[in-house]
C-alpha cells in the first residue's frame, strides 16, 4: 500500500512528465482558485466587511454601555421610587392613624360639647324660670308699691286740700256705654270741687300719654253723667315729656308735687 509520501512523489512526477495530466490539474486549479483580480476584490470586500463589522461591534459596545448606564439610572430611579412609595405608604398609615385619633377625639369632644349644651340649656331653662319668678315678685312689689304710693299720695292730697277748704271725693260710675274702655267697666276718678268748679284729678306714680287719653275719656263720661264740664289735672312725681306736652295741648294741668297743687288751687 502506497504511503502519503509516495503519492506526493508520484503526483509531482506526473506534473513534470505528463503534459496532459499537468493541463488537467491546471484547469481544475483555475476553476477552483480565483484569479488575482478577483482575489484582490474579494480581499477588499473582506476588509470592508471587517471594518463594518468592527464599526458595528464598536457601536454595539457603545450602545450597550449607554443602555447599561440607562438601565442603571432606571434601576436607581425605580429603587428611589420604591423607597418613596414605601415612605408614602408609611406616611399614609401614620396619617390614617392620626385621622382615626382625630375622629375619636372629635367625637369625644362633640359628645362633651353636646352634653355641655344640654346642661347649659337646662341651666338656662332654670335661670329663665327663676327670672320669671323674680319678675313676678318684682311685678307684684311694683304693683303694690305703685298702688300704695298712689293711695298715700292721694290721701295726702285729700288731707292737704281739705285743709284749704276744698272737698275731695272719689267719683265712681259704671260705664255701660264703653266711653272709657272698649268694654263696660267701673270708672273711678278723684274730683276736687271748689265753688261750682269741678276738677278731675289723675293721681299716679307715673304718667304716660295713654294715661292722659284715659283722663280725657273720663272727663267726657263725667260731663255726660253730671252735666258739668270739668277741668282736668294730673298729679305725679314722674310725667313723661311727651305725655306732659300732650296734656298741655289738651288743657290738662300737670303737677309734680302736692305742694304745687296746693299753691296753684
Amino acid at each position: 500500500m502506497a504511503t502519503r509520501e509516495d503519492m506526493k512523489r508520484e503526483f509531482l512526477r506526473l506534473l513534470k512528465e505528463d503534459e496532459a495530466f499537468r493541463e488537467e490539474v491546471l484547469s481544475i486549479i483555475t476553476e477552483v482558485v480565483p484569479r488575482r483580480e478577483e482575489l484582490a476584490d474579494l480581499t477588499k470586500e473582506i476588509r470592508l466587511l471587517t471594518e463594518k463589522i468592527s464599526t458595528f461591534i464598536d457601536e454595539t459596545r457603545r450602545n450597550t454601555e449607554t443602555l447599561q448606564k440607562t438601565t442603571e439610572r432606571l434601576i436607581e430611579r425605580v429603587d428611589a421610587l420604591e423607597e418613596a412609595l414605601a415612605l408614602m405608604a408609611k406616611r399614609m398609615d401614620s396619617f390614617e392613624e392620626e385621622m382615626r385619633k382625630f375622629r375619636e377625639e372629635a367625637t369625644r369632644r362633640m359628645d362633651s360639647f353636646e352634653e355641655a349644651l344640654a346642661l347649659m340649656a337646662k341651666r338656662m331653662d332654670s335661670f329663665e324660670e327663676e327670672m320669671r319668678k323674680v319678675g313676678e315678685i318684682l311685678g307684684g312689689l311694683g304693683a303694690r308699691w305703685g298702688f300704695a304710693s298712689e293711695e298715700a299720695f292721694r290721701e295726702g292730697l285729700r288731707g292737704l286740700m281739705e285743709g284749704y277748704g276744698l272737698k275731695v271725693s272719689k267719683w265712681e260710675y259704671y260705664d255701660s256705654e264703653c266711653v272709657v274702655f272698649k268694654r263696660p267697666s267701673m270708672i273711678e276718678v278723684d274730683v276736687l270741687v271748689r265753688d261750682k268748679e269741678h276738677v278731675l284729678v289723675e293721681i299716679k306714680s307715673s304718667i304716660s300719654k295713654e294715661d292722659v287719653d284715659k283722663l280725657l275719656d273720663k272727663a267726657r263720661l263725667y260731663e255726660m253723667v253730671e252735666k258739668v264740664k270739668p277741668s282736668l289735672a294730673i298729679v305725679s312725681p314722674f310725667v313723661h315729656p311727651k305725655a306732659e306736652e300732650y296734656a298741655k295741648m289738651n288743657n290738662v294741668k300737670v303737677y309734680t308735687s302736692v305742694r304745687e297743687v296746693s299753691s296753684k288751687t
